[in-house]
């Protein structure tokens, strides 16, 4: 299982990092900072869907990350990071076709 992108917060005393792996799977883990005993926290999906998935929920009027089962309670400014960044992860990628070396395609007769 290979990240295919990850992001960074942080609010004193914790850093939480979230990535969304190849495989579809999410992965949030909160670490206090300074020490790299590992993870107070982790919380993971095993399928990318909206209930199992990465999101920012309302729970008992509070908004706050949720991923798989876990949630995680954050400042205002690293939700909104984070649900932009996840909202990034879900939009469909647009390929544009190459153009063939020499091809005067797209060009001004």
């Amino acid at each position: 299982m290979s990240d295919q992108a990850s992001i960074e917060v942080q609010f004193k005393p914790f850093r939480l990092t979230l990535s969304r792996h190849s495989d579809g799977q999410w992965v949030a883990a909160l670490y206090r900072i300074g020490d790299e005993a590992g993870p107070v926290v982790v919380g993971y999906s095993t399928v990318d869907t909206r209930e199992a998935g990465a999101r920012i929920t309302l729970t008992a009027g509070t908004p706050r990350l949720a991923v798989g089962t876990a949630l995680f309670t954050l400042p205002t400014k690293q939700l909104q990071r984070l649900r932009d960044w996840i909202e990034q992860q879900r939009a469909p990628v647009v390929g544009a076709t190459a153009q063939e070396p020499g091809s005067d395609e797209g060009s001004a007769p």
